[in-house]
């Protein structure tokens, strides 16, 4: 899923830690993982200490987002993140179905990891088949033109970035109230129900970094969705998109 040079370098599993603080899986999600799988499950880079949290509540979360219970993966390393990663596995509707929520990434801004989120949702992915019935990763896509700035003249642009790697949603109702005054302007904007239809379109990676709004997407873990078609050209074209 992820092309070998890249991995070696930045996310190199073996040199990860885990520390699993009392935390039992069994008990809480009802299957166990190994050290390797929680470390790619979390998208860990190399040199990274990846720390188990049971969470039943998120009482911190004071801006709406709706983060679900389950054990919190917590990623620490300051070569790679601004803040620690933080990704969720929870029980996603039945017992036996497993999902992934990220809720927290803030990669540094280096030229030369340019699109290493998309590299990280490669491991990630992989992670995956480690869960039983795994179904997706969720999270919620930061940023729009009716967002504020993260800061002054910085813009949130997860909006922007997370579809390219194969996450998605329904059109948001404000952005859709936009496409409804020029249907056509990219060709076929009106006929589009989903992000992904509109940043196919010829255009529509411009109109949706200018149009868009960010809300919850998924990245539907099935082997031939469109979540994984999107992934695998973001990979083969070197992360480069």
């Amino acid at each position: 899923m992820i092309t070998n040079e890249f991995k070696a370098v930045h996310f190199n599993v073996g040199s990860s830690r885990v520390h699993r603080n009392g935390v039992d899986l069994a008990n809480i999600l009802g299957f166990n993982l190994d050290d390797n799988a929680l470390i790619q499950l979390a998208g860990a880079p190399t040199g990274s200490t990846v720390t188990l949290v049971e969470k039943r509540e998120w009482p911190e979360v004071d801006d709406g987002e709706n983060v679900p219970s389950g054990v919190l993966l917590q990623v620490k390393n300051d070569h790679y993140f601004s803040q620690d990663l933080e990704v969720v596995i929870f029980l996603d509707g039945l017992v036996d179905v497993a999902s992934l929520y990220i809720k927290l990434v803030m990669f540094l801004d280096i030229p030369e990891r340019k699109g290493i989120a998309g590299h990280m949702i490669g491991v990630m992915v992989d992670g995956a088949a480690s869960l039983p019935r795994a179904k997706r990763i969720r999270l919620w896509a930061a940023g729009g033109f009716l967002w504020k700035d993260y800061a002054a003249g910085s813009r949130w642009w997860g909006y922007v970035a997370w579809p390219k790697y194969g996450f998605d949603c329904f059109i948001p109702n404000a952005t859709l109230d936009l496409i409804s005054r020029f249907p056509n302007y990219p060709r076929g904007l009106g006929g589009c129900k989903k992000v992904s239809d509109v940043i196919r379109l010829p255009g529509g990676k411009d109109f949706w970094k200018l149009a868009g709004e960010g809300d919850y997407m998924d990245f539907t873990l099935a082997k031939n969705s469109v979540s994984m078609v999107f992934l695998n050209d973001f990979l083969s074209c070197g992360g480069d998109m």
